[in-house]
């Protein structure tokens, strides 16, 4: 019995240093891109070069089904249910890794002056919710996740051109869908399924229709775009604050 325990107890800590591993590899990788992005943004040539290739059908293609063959990857594995714990990555990290460069080749190829500040602003966020996720419940992921939907879908109400119109109207719909998701999540968790429960999602997702309205269809001066992704973010802040606070004391 004491040999069966100290195996597990070995075994458990052996996922924890994969589990570190990973996190440092994604923590290195966000820096790289961010330092990528600088100097792209510095290097005309370079972002030409970039764009030019970008823009042929066969590097598309590659980079399509690269993507789609990671998905069906991780798909496949969630089928057979493998545990990938112990694995240096698992399908999950190479599927984010692959679909991330791929959006970003896809998205360099659509137009000639790419949002760097976009760019570097979703990197950093991506990786703080891999962070959020391998640290803290489900429901302080299923928040964040929703609030980086809210802040996008500001972000998309603030350009101008059809296809903004057409997403920002599609992520609108998927706003309210994430804040009923997270009100799921948080409310299995509580183990109150039956139960109307207040959560900080709720907050955020009327402080996010709110600023949107004010700002592009009612045209409130001072609240412009910039201001209301402001508010978003320190909102959200405050909510990290708060689910911070209620995990370290769940762990007392």
């Amino acid at each position: 019995m004491a040999k069966k325990n100290r195996s597990t107890k070995g075994n458990s800590q052996y996922k924890e240093d994969v589990l570190f591993f990973r996190m440092s590899v994604f923590f290195a990788l966000c820096g790289v891109m961010i330092f990528f992005f600088i100097h792209l943004r510095d290097t005309v040539d370079l972002a030409s070069d970039l764009y030019i290739m970008s823009k042929k059908l066969s590097y598309r293609i590659i980079a399509s089904v690269l993507a789609l063959a990671s998905i069906a990857y991780f798909v496949l594995c969630r089928i057979k249910k493998k545990d990938e714990s112990e694995k240096t990555f698992s399908s999950a990290n190479i599927a984010a890794i692959v679909c991330y460069v791929t959006c970003g080749f896809l998205y360099w190829g659509t137009t000639y002056s790419p949002r760097y500040d976009a760019l570097i602003t979703l990197t950093v966020a991506f990786t703080l919710l891999y962070f959020i996720y391998n640290i803290y419940h489900r429901d302080f992921f299923a928040y964040s996740a929703s609030n980086l939907v809210f802040l996008s879908t500001a972000w998309l109400f603030s350009r101008r051109g059809l296809k903004f119109v057409i997403a920002s109207a599609l992520f609108l719909a998927l706003c309210a869908y994430m804040c009923f998701y997270t009100y799921k999540v948080s409310a299995k968790l509580k183990g109150k399924k039956d139960k109307c429960i207040f959560e900080p999602v709720f907050f955020s997702f009327v402080l996010t229709v709110l600023f949107i309205s004010l700002s592009k269809f009612i045209g409130v001066p001072f609240i412009t775009s910039s201001v209301t992704m402001i508010a978003i973010i320190a909102q959200y802040v405050l909510g990290g604050i708060y689910y911070t606070v209620k995990l370290i004391r769940e762990a007392k």
